[in-house]
């Protein structure tokens, strides 16, 4: 990985940022693993910018790791979007907003992840819970909630 890194690689940073967050091969060192995750993730690695986000939400660096979050968000990524609909519903580093936990959840959907986003929501109890209280209220073009939601969230309960 040092090589392919030092050759001018494109995945190199992301890679060296691997070991030196885990330790394979190397002493670990997260400020390491930071720093080749920053300089991957500023050439558009999108792996790297989320591994240095979920470093530093190991650090409890919230405001970085959810900035970062966003940001891959905006570009597509579901990994991102889903743990930003965590993040607003359990609180972390964040005050709790259940409507912007579905919002970013329902966000993640495509069509290669449609039912597993549903099926997420509506097993989690606390935003079954949630929506069952606030049905009446949610706008349905709002949050696109489709005939297939209903017939998974039917099935589920």
């Amino acid at each position: 990985y040092q090589k392919c890194y030092d050759q001018g690689g494109i995945y190199g940073g992301y890679l060296m940022g691997r070991l030196y967050e885990t330790g394979k091969g190397v002493t670990q060192d997260l400020q390491k693993a930071i720093d080749y995750y920053t300089e991957a993730s500023s050439k558009g690695i999108m792996e790297a910018t989320i591994a240095l986000a979920k470093v530093y939400e190991k650090e409890q660096n919230y405001k970085k790791a959810i900035g970062l979050y966003k940001m891959i968000s905006l570009k597509g990524d579901i990994e991102a979007t889903i743990r930003l609909g965590e993040m607003y519903e359990y609180g972390i580093g964040i005050n709790v907003n259940l409507d912007l936990a579905v919002e970013y959840y329902l966000k993640a959907q495509d069509n290669d992840h449609l039912v597993k986003i549903y099926e997420y929501i509506f097993k989690n109890k606390k935003i079954n819970t949630y929506l069952e209280e606030e049905f009446i209220n949610l706008d349905i073009k709002k949050y696109k909630l489709s005939d297939q939601l209903l017939k998974i969230r039917s099935r589920l309960i």
